[in-house]
């Protein structure tokens, strides 16, 4: 019987601030969260193994909350690859560049520094390569007429500048 060749999941691109902010929220979790919650554990078992103490179920949950959360932020470290700066000078759109977009049925501009999914925040300017604008933009140029389908609808855009 012929086995499939095993398929690695391409690692998540990354800025350098990118996971400067996911490592220190996981020291901030390691250091405080973590104490914290062993803190209040410690305390709410304190008042007995009775079903219907609420502080140790909170306490708990607050546990199993933070370490979680470590254990995610861990992961994706591991499957991240840090990009510390887009390639100069060829006048394309790639991981990091910052983009102004006309978005030409609203008439409006936009502007975005493309950034990958983990830090990515529309409302901050920070648009995911993995979201479908932000396919649509990697390796285009200025003056690119760009369209999108969007929940709304088919939306159209053009590209202004890359920098």
């Amino acid at each position: 019987m012929e086995t499939k060749p095993r398929r690695t999941k391409a690692p998540a691109l990354i800025s350098r601030e990118g996971f400067e902010r996911l490592y220190w929220q996981l020291q901030y979790l390691v250091r405080i969260s973590r104490e914290e919650a062993a803190r209040d554990l410690k305390e709410a078992r304190s008042f007995g193994p009775n079903p219907r103490n609420l502080e140790r179920r909170t306490a708990l949950e607050k546990h199993h909350w933070v370490e979680w959360s470590i254990a995610r932020l861990q992961r994706e470290m591991r499957s991240c690859q840090v990009v510390v700066s887009p390639p100069l000078g060829d006048g394309r759109v790639h991981f990091g560049s910052l983009v102004r977009l006309r978005n030409l049925d609203r008439d409006r501009e936009e502007v975005y520094r493309l950034v990958g999914a983990y830090e990515s925040d529309p409302a901050q300017g920070l648009l995911s390569v993995d979201s479908p604008l932000g396919r649509e933009l990697m390796g285009r140029r200025a003056g690119t007429g760009i369209e999108v389908e969007t929940p709304e609808g088919l939306v159209r855009y053009r590209l202004d500048e890359i920098s």
